[in-house]
Order: C-alpha cells, then sequence, then structure tokens
C-alpha cells in the first residue's frame, strides 16, 4: 500500500512518516479543492456550505522501544475556528501552556482506525505542534505513545506505508 498522501524518512534506522494533507482535503475533488480549500504546509481550511473546518499540521512522537530516538508521524489535527486562530495568531511567540483540543485527520497505516481520534495538541517553538493523545482508550496507537512499539513494527510501518 503506497499512500502517495505520505512522505518517508527512514534514514540510518530513524523513522518518520509524514502526511501532506489531511484525509478530509484528500477526499475532496480537484474542483472541490480549488474552490473551496486552502492548503499550506502548515494549515488547511476547508469551506462548506454550513461549517468551516480547520487542521493543523502537528507532530506524534511514539517511543521506539530499547532506542533513544523517536517514530515521527507528521499528522493533521482538526481544531475549532477559536484554537486555529489563536494558534496562527501566536505563530512567532506561541505560548507553550496553551493546549488545544482536536482530532486526529489521517488514517495512519498498520492501525484500526485512526480518523477522529481525540487529542491534545501542544505549540512548540522549536518544532510543529506536538500531538498527545487520551490513554486508555484502548487504541493500539494511543498505547503506544506510552509504552512505546518496537523497531520491527516501526520498520514495518514505514514498508507499509512506502510499499517498500
Amino acid at each position: 500500500m503506497n499512500n502517495t498522501n505520505l512522505t518517508s524518512k527512514n534514514n540510518t534506522e530513524s523513522f518518520s512518516l509524514g502526511f501532506q494533507a489531511p484525509d478530509p482535503y484528500l477526499a475532496l475533488s480537484e474542483e472541490e479543492k480549488q474552490a473551496k480549500a486552502t492548503l499550506t504546509s502548515d494549515t488547511c481550511v476547508i469551506r462548506h456550505d454550513t461549517q468551516t473546518d480547520y487542521f493543523i499540521r502537528a507532530v506524534l512522537l511514539v517511543p521506539i522501544k530499547g532506542r533513544e530516538e523517536l517514530f515521527l508521524w507528521g499528522v493533521w489535527v482538526s481544531l475549532s475556528q477559536q484554537n486555529f486562530e489563536r494558534h496562527n495568531d501566536t505563530w512567532d511567540s506561541h505560548d507553550e501552556s496553551d493546549v488545544y483540543t482536536g482530532y486526529l485527520c489521517n488514517q495512519l497505516p498498520g492501525y484500526p482506525d485512526t480518523l477522529f481520534i481525540k487529542a491534545k495538541m501542544h505549540p512548540s517553538k522549536e518544532t510543529r505542534p506536538l500531538l498527545r493523545l487520551e490513554r486508555g482508550g484502548g487504541h493500539p496507537l494511543a498505547e503506544q505513545k506510552y509504552e512505546g512499539m518496537s523497531v520491527e513494527m516501526a520498520r514495518n510501518l514505514v514498508r507499509l506505508a512506502t510499499g517498500g
């Protein structure tokens, strides 16, 4: 399964996968993308007839057991208009104590349904915002966020996502 929405960085056993857009954007036709959506490398806005959806690109860090480095997921999170605007208004001077509630908006390969898992987004002055998942919900991704994944699983996720 080679998902063209994913980019991979697998360099000497450093692992990361990043999505270029949120899945709701990809569900739009090319005409709808042109008429209703604005996508940048960090934000996405989709204007529907009755609502507007707001997305921010974030990073979900998952420990790899027995390793110091982390598996980095570059994912998209939906936010309320208020939180989206606050995040953008403070882009150059984020208050790292801010926390925004949102929902994961990508289906991660190798996992049961990850779309719309509830998450907390924390702005960062050093990187893209960091994402935290609620522990205890029983989803394997949320459990791995706290317990870690095996090196073999990290390798398999990259192979699965890139078709390698």
